[in-house]
Order: C-alpha cells, then structure tokens, then sequence
C-alpha cells in the first residue's frame, strides 16, 4: 500500500508539473501573439502615416485642379486606395484593442475561479 501511495503520488506531482508547464506555454503563445499583433498594427500605421498621408494631401491639392476626367478619375483611385488602407489599419488596431480585453476577461475569470473571492457576511 505504501508503494502504491508513492506511486500515485509521483504520478499526481508528474501530472500536476505538465499541466502546469502547459499552461505556462500556452500564456505565453497567447501573450507573445498579442505582442506581436500589436506591434504589426504600430507598424502598419506608421507606414500608412509614412507613406500614404501624404499622398491624399496631395491628391485632395490636385483634385480641385484636375482638369480632365482622367486625371479626376486617378486622383479619386488614390483617394479611394489611401481610405481603404486607412480602414485597414484601423481595423488592425480594434483587433489589437479586442484581443487585449479579451485577454485580460479570461485571466480574471481563471483567477477568480481559482481563488474565488470571500462570501460576505451581512
């Protein structure tokens, strides 16, 4: 009986150090992922602030001059280009914002269910 309490005793510590392990690596996948999700989306808008902004400045200053229906019509592309993109990072950014509060409402609720709070007395 002795050995066999030892045995399932090894085995529990066993058990308990992988799952343990395990949900190390899977916070920090998760948190790691997070990180770098949000550091694309920094980058795709400094990009797009780099680069593209000063392109619909520009199309904005042209298109009150254009004097043929084709130069309107390229100057309302690059518009049209600068907004989509803009509509692009932006949702980049809400992705970033949503997976962030997510997050934090799982690590909360896992914290509460393992140490729940106290039962008030009234």
């Amino acid at each position: 009986m002795v050995q066999f309490m030892q045995n399932l005793g090894k085995r529990l510590a066993t058990g308990a150090g992988l799952l343990a392990v395990s949900v190390g690596g899977t916070v920090a996948t998760i948190e790691l992922c997070i990180s770098h999700t949000d550091a694309t989306a920094k980058e795709e808008r400094l990009d797009w602030e780099t680069n593209l902004l000063p392109l619909r400045a520009i199309a904005q200053a042209k298109l009150a001059d254009a004097g043929s229906a084709q130069e309107v019509a390229t100057l309302q592309h690059v518009l049209d280009r600068v907004a989509r993109d803009e509509a692009y990072v932006q949702g980049r950014e809400a992705d970033v914002v949503e997976m962030k509060r997510s997050w934090s409402e799982v690590k909360e609720n896992v914290r509460r269910w393992i140490w729940p709070p106290s039962p008030k007395n009234d």
